[in-house]
């Protein structure tokens, strides 16, 4: 991995510098998980040469031994030169001893095949386990069974003492009953749980506390929000949005992360151009010049977010529920009633929900429309948070706790709420912004040789390079290949110019 030529202009990129960003790239993303690896490193067309820089490699080896010690499981080398000895003899101890099993091959088959019968041992291990754990960095979109919210929520009621809104305290000998809200399963009293709205799995409407209730009211506003964001990012990605505004708040959070996707491969970006600004420090006063003149100069006006339309009574010549179209009147033995929070004509039937709005006192009537997004708050809240911190990672978040991942997860579960996820995602989507007006500038500066470089995104594992880089006089093929314990591998090939 360390024997290269020197570069004979400064914009050739190196075998073993991008071995090193590969490592890096990976390093990061899979510090904070408990995962283990095995590595494969296929040395076949490697062109050594008389001058050999080692930094490069000291370097990666030094990220190994901090990051994956305890957690490779097996190294094989393929088609190696006599050379790598060394690098071979590093690479290996970092290996468990238990499960130490590191050899040097001739056959990528050979070692396919060997990968192939470890992930099946393990499955078969993991089949016959009473119950397995849940590793994913990503909730699912789905929502959870009826059965499984009154699991969830039957554990609970032996421990919850107190409310956990008002923080009294309940039971009969405070002659305070328990009551659990049905959508977040917490011990609620009777004075913070007046709402009723419809829950999936159950028959007619369902006790919910005051804070889960409180966002079928500023649904509407929040799918806005969501789906502005979602436009934002897709454009900044330079990928077409769709025609039709999302409707609901889950369509939103599908269009937001499906625009998340593509801005995976602004961090690996970033590190190349960051590797190759350091080489030209010396340059970098006139650039700085140049790059607080266009981060000054004007603000993107598709930033500011629009605020939601004020919720008003629809016109007074509609007769029909807007939901069921049936008629409304008294002639029709079918009184008009309006929801408070879209202001449309409803029936009574299509309204028995009574939730708290903010500057009233009292409970106002609510549609089923604009409280089935209620039950979406606590799937969609964490799926908001992965959002939030896979912005985050993008943006090159590294040991400080207070902008990594995990730092960012754990901020977000103590607010608790949609509104504060949704303001995350925001703050990322600018500092993505800002991100890319760097990127820009700055490769503009380092004059790369290919800008259209091809990027993978990895399941749970972040980002890393793969593609083309530099025009190569000499090619030199090399690859780098991880599997998780699910099986799951993942292949970064490159030709570099030797």
């Amino acid at each position: 991995m360390s024997m290269h030529h020197q570069p004979s202009k400064s914009n050739s990129i190196s075998t073993a510098e991008h071995l090193a960003v590969v490592l890096e790239a990976a390093v990061c993303s899979a510090k904070g998980t408990p995962r283990s690896f095995d590595v494969v490193c296929d040395c076949r067309g490697f062109q050594l040469s008389k001058n050999l820089d080692p930094r490069p490699a000291v370097s990666a080896m030094e990220m190994l031994k901090h990051a994956y010690r305890g957690r490779m499981r097996r190294a094989f080398l393929v088609g190696a030169p006599a050379a790598f000895g060394g690098f071979w003899k590093l690479l290996k101890g970092l290996l468990p001893k238990p499960t130490q099993e590191a050899r040097i091959v001739s056959s990528m088959v050979w070692v396919t095949r060997r990968l192939r019968r470890a992930a099946n041992c393990r499955d078969r291990k993991r089949a016959m386990e009473p119950s397995s754990t849940f590793c994913s960095t990503q909730c699912s979109s789905q929502p959870p069974s009826p059965e499984r919210q009154r699991s969830h929520c039957q554990p609970q009621s032996e421990d919850g003492d107190s409310c956990a809104i008002c923080q009294s305290a309940l039971g009969k000998r405070h002659l305070n009953p328990r009551h659990h809200c049905r959508l977040c399963c917490r011990p609620v009293c009777a004075s913070c749980s007046p709402c009723r709205v419809p829950v999936s799995g159950h028959k007619g409407v369902q006790r919910s506390c005051l804070q889960c209730a409180a966002t079928a009211s500023r649904a509407s506003a929040m799918t806005q929000q969501l789906s502005f964001l979602s436009r934002q990012l897709s454009d900044l990605a330079g990928r077409p949005t769709a025609d039709v505004a999302p409707v609901t708040l889950e369509d939103a959070l599908s269009s937001l992360e499906a625009a998340v996707e593509p801005l995976r491969k602004l961090r690996v970006q970033h590190k190349i151009t960051e590797r190759r600004c350091h080489e030209a420090e010396d340059q970098l006063h006139n650039l700085r010049t140049e790059f607080n003149r266009n981060r000054d100069c004007e603000q993107d006006p598709r930033l500011i977010t629009p605020g939601p339309p004020p919720p008003g009574h629809g016109p007074e010549d509609e007769t029909d529920c807007w939901i069921c179209h049936a008629r409304l009147g008294k002639r029709f033995l079918n009184p008009r009633h309006h929801c408070r929070a879209c202001g449309r004509l409803v029936c009574g039937q299509c309204s028995p929900s009574r939730i708290l709005m903010d500057g009233r006192t009292t409970l106002q009537r609510a549609c089923a429309q604009c409280t089935r997004s209620v039950q979406e708050v606590p799937n969609a809240t964490r799926r908001l948070q992965v959002l939030a911190a896979g912005l985050s990672v993008l943006l090159g978040a590294r040991s400080n706790p207070a902008t990594s991942a995990a730092g960012l997860c754990s901020r977000l579960a103590t607010l608790g709420t949609l509104e504060g996820a949704i303001r995350e995602c925001e703050v990322g989507l600018a500092l993505l912004k800002e991100a890319e007006t760097c990127f820009v500038v700055l490769s503009r500066f380092c004059r790369l040789a290919d800008d259209k470089i091809q990027f993978i995104a990895l399941k749970e594992a972040g980002d890393v390079l793969q593609g083309s880089c530099g025009h190569a006089a000499a090619h030199v093929v090399t690859t780098l290949l991880a599997s998780d314990q699910d099986s799951t591998s993942w292949r970064f090939p490159s030709e570099l110019a030797d």
